[in-house]
């Protein structure tokens, strides 16, 4: 873990020094080409690497993945402060630098897979937490298109995770999105609409006991986000999420509504570094779920 900041700090203080480097010091040519980093790398991916002047940030980043797969199974504390200071890297500069924010979201992307392939649904849980406040980072920082982008990932992932038997993360991904659509909602009005259709296109049918329980989940976060809308005066908005889940199996909404009525804990009973409890709602969003399952009856 001292070696993953060590090398977080060389990337920050490089960064820092970058406008009094070189133009040499961009070039990625003589033996720097042929590291083992780049030398397997198409040329036009040396090339965007040189154009955009981040071979160090590449090279760090990829040093990254190699510790987060090795970190697996076996260190999820390192996998996690992996994400954490990527996020970091990111928010902290990526503002002046579109490549190195292209860059982190790649590597996000990675960790995701070697994550959810690897079956260790932990690290894949703390790392889509960093990602989902990366894009938060970025919805704030008024880049749009990139947030945006970063959903239709997140939703990604959380369907190749349904796919390969870990329906856990699709569950937290509707959490994720459900939060990324209420921050749209405090900062970018104008955003929430096509971030809440990319919410809604999370959910799918289930084939095992297993993946029921989780796509109840899916539903719950949904219906979690419509009390938000109806606190906030926002009936079109919550009558479009009970739209997507009008025709739903009824047994499967009567456990959504007993779960979230509920007296849960905000805080998830046992000590992890998200500390949420899904299944929580606070009493002034609770006193709508009658009116959202009203709707069911007309």
């Amino acid at each position: 873990m001292a070696a993953v900041d060590a090398l977080s700090g060389l990337v920050h203080d490089s960064l820092s020094l970058r406008e009094t480097l070189p133009r040499g010091w961009f070039r990625l040519d003589a033996s720097l080409a042929r590291d083992p980093d780049f030398v397997a790398l198409s040329p036009g991916s040396r090339a965007e690497i040189e154009e955009q002047g981040l071979w160090l940030e590449t090279k760090v980043l990829r040093q990254y993945l190699s510790l987060f797969e090795e970190s697996l199974g076996v260190d999820r504390d390192l996998g996690n402060l992996i994400a954490l200071n990527t996020r970091e890297l990111a928010r902290t500069y990526g503002l002046q630098n579109a490549g190195l924010r292209d860059l982190c979201v790649r590597f996000f992307n990675s960790y995701l897979r070697f994550a959810i392939r690897h079956g260790d649904l932990r690290a894949a849980y703390y790392v889509l937490h960093q990602y989902r406040e990366f894009a938060q980072d970025e919805l704030r920082a008024g880049h749009r298109e990139r947030t945006f982008e970063i959903a239709q990932f997140l939703r990604y992932y959380g369907h190749f995770a349904f796919e390969t038997g870990q329906s856990f993360l699709l569950e937290v991904v509707a959490t994720d999105l459900g939060a990324l659509v209420e921050c749209a909602a405090e900062y970018v009005p104008e955003d929430v609409d096509a971030l809440l259709g990319e919410f809604l296109e999370v959910d799918r049918e289930s084939r095992s006991d297993e993946q029921e329980l989780r796509l109840r989940g899916v539903r719950r976060a949904q219906v979690q986000l419509a009390t938000f809308f109806l606190e906030e005066g926002d009936e079109p908005r919550a009558r479009r999420i009970f739209d997507d889940m009008r025709d739903e199996r009824p047994e499967r909404m009567r456990a959504v509504r007993e779960e979230l009525e509920a007296d849960q804990p905000e805080q998830y009973w046992e000590f992890t570094d998200r500390g949420i409890n899904f299944s929580y709602l606070d009493s002034a969003r609770r006193a709508h779920l009658g009116r959202f399952f009203d709707w069911f009856c007309e």
